[in-house]
């Protein structure tokens, strides 16, 4: 039970940070790239991602090596797909 709940938890911070991520665009990217604040947004989200779906490396891999807009929303979706599903 608190593991399932400290799953949500995490779930709902994942949530929120992708939220601040790619609602404020003007404040963490330049253009379509991220800027550095976005980035240490970015490596907080993938380190909690990683923490709990590891076999997301590839995809994380891909975002960090050209940390654009798209390649993050793609990323998104994926989690998003995954948080439906359980």
């Amino acid at each position: 039970m608190n593991e399932q709940l400290n799953h949500r938890e995490n779930t709902g911070y994942i949530l929120r940070l992708f939220n601040e991520l790619l609602s404020n665009r003007e404040t963490y990217f330049n253009g379509d790239i991220l800027n550095s604040e976005g980035r240490k947004l970015l490596e907080i989200i993938i380190r909690e991602l990683i923490s709990k779906y590891s076999f997301l490396r590839r995809n994380i891999y891909v975002i960090r090596r050209r940390p654009c807009y798209e390649n993050i929303v793609k990323i998104y979706n994926v989690f998003s797909e995954l948080v439906n599903s359980d």
